[in-house]
């Protein structure tokens, strides 16, 4: 437990003047969450299921590369070297074949 539920209730019985800037950084926060799903919707529409697959694996690397060299708390190299196998592996996979007796269908 972090007691997070704690800090925020200290937080909120104190007076604070930041109101306004907490507000302003949930709605921009908001509208950026809400313009980037509606980007990854017509994303999907405009290329195939291997490509956008693709793209969000490399957008999920390019966080994490981002988050080592700005942040100071950030997954350890261990961490980081699971994940990249984890994907380097998941490029062995094949999708099963039909069975016998049953036909692709369009």
């Amino acid at each position: 437990a972090t007691s997070e539920h704690v800090r925020l209730s200290l937080y909120l019985s104190n007076d604070h003047d930041d109101t306004a800037s907490a507000a302003i950084g949930i709605l921009l926060s908001s509208i950026g969450g809400t313009a980037m799903s509606f980007t990854g919707f017509k994303l999907r529409h405009a290329v195939s299921a291997t490509t956008f697959t693709l793209i969000g694996v490399i957008c999920k690397l390019a966080t994490i590369l981002v988050n080592h060299f700005v942040w100071d708390h950030h997954a350890g190299a261990v961490a980081s070297l699971v994940l990249c196998g984890s994907i380097v592996l998941s490029t062995l996979y094949k999708a099963p074949g039909l069975r016998d007796g049953v036909e692709a269908s369009d």
